[in-house]
C-alpha cells in the first residue's frame, strides 16, 4: 500500500469506525448471500 500521513490514517479508520456503528457492514453482508445462492444456482444452466 502507499504511504498515508498520520492525518489520512486517522481519518480512514474514523470512516471504519461510522461504517460499522451505522451497521453498514451487516447490510453489505446481506447481497453477497444472495449473489452466492445465485451463483449456486448457475452451473446447472451452464452444464446442460
Amino acid at each position: 500500500m502507499y504511504e498515508m500521513n498520520p492525518q489520512e490514517k486517522k481519518e480512514k479508520m474514523l470512516e471504519l469506525i461510522k461504517k460499522k456503528q451505522s451497521g453498514g457492514r451487516s447490510k453489505d453482508m446481506e447481497a453477497p448471500k444472495n449473489d452466492r445462492k445465485n451463483m449456486r444456482k448457475g452451473p446447472k444452466i451452464y452444464n446442460k
